[in-house]
């Protein structure tokens, strides 16, 4: 039987581009206003050679995956395409498809930015029925709410709606606090943005208030 720290916890796989930074803040504000404990790449961002290893073993610890494909054309500085977000998904696929019992519990939301972009980039993953967001951080917030609240037992999950206000709440929040450290908030690190999620929680201003 999956542990209560795995039940809690969410892998996110997604663009890290400075485009991408509004729906990025979006998602990690609604998976941690939930209530889970979110894990991503970037924590195995290192200068060693077992990154993929330890990507894996984030997956395999998590009950649950967010995958987003919006970044899988191709890369204008190098003129290839951008094989790390399908490398991801492929990996949750393959624990949930071909895992032990505890792994093929892995439940799995795949986006995108453009709607059926991956008729064309990753036909084989149609039957996962992704979701786009269409660049919308609001629509971003709706569709990661509503795939926690679905797959999970035993709670109900406030509205979309009060998640949506409460992170607008927060980026001015953040963008005053910013202001006042004069620090640049593109430069804080993922675990940072976590930490500054759980500071204005703290403030009382939860989605369910």
């Amino acid at each position: 039987m999956p542990s209560p720290a795995r039940d809690n916890t969410v892998f996110l796989n997604c663009p890290f581009d400075e485009e991408y930074q509004e729906i990025f803040d979006a998602i990690i504000f609604t998976v941690t206003a939930a209530g889970y404990q979110l894990r991503c790449a970037m924590e195995a961002d290192d200068a060693g050679g077992q990154r993929l290893t330890k990507i894996a073993a984030l997956i395999g610890k998590s009950k649950f995956a967010i995958h987003d494909l919006s970044r899988t054309g191709i890369d204008t500085n190098t003129g290839l395409p951008r094989f790390n977000m399908p490398l991801e998904l492929g990996i949750s696929l393959g624990a949930k498809l071909l895992g032990t019992k505890k792994h093929r519990d892995h439940y799995l939301l795949v986006m995108q930015e453009i709607p059926y972009a991956h008729q064309k980039a990753v036909s084989d993953i149609a039957g996962t029925d992704p979701k786009s967001h269409n660049g919308a951080p609001k629509t971003a917030i709706r569709l990661v709410r509503d795939f926690l609240s679905t797959n999970i037992e035993g709670r109900r999950l406030p509205l979309a709606v009060r998640y949506i206000k409460a992170f607008e709440q927060f980026e001015n929040w953040l963008d005053a606090a910013m202001k006042a450290e004069s620090e640049d908030r593109r430069r804080l690190t993922f675990q940072d943005r976590l930490a500054l999620i759980e500071e204005f929680s703290s403030l009382g201003v939860p989605p369910s208030s």
